[in-house]
């Protein structure tokens, strides 16, 4: 968090590729071929990654008392 307060949390990821064709054909590029457990480790980092970016601008209190900030934060992502 913002203090340095170690938090452990839990998080469910929604991944699209987009609906253009070129977004489409971005993704096969990138995705195809690659065994699942790739693909989960990539989605996992890149989850973590801006888990840690939103929650080190929160404190402690803001997590646990405002969880709709805390998820307002989480959807643009």
């Amino acid at each position: 968090t913002a203090e340095g307060v170690p938090a452990m949390t839990d998080g469910v990821a929604v991944i699209k590729v987009g609906s253009s064709v070129e977004d489409v054909a971005t993704a096969a590029v990138q995705f195809l071929g690659k065994p699942d457990e790739a693909l989960r480790a990539e989605a996992r980092e890149v989850l973590e990654g801006h888990l840690r970016a939103i929650l080190g601008t929160l404190t402690v209190e803001e997590v646990y008392r405002n969880r709709d900030k805390f998820a307002q934060e989480v959807q643009p992502v």
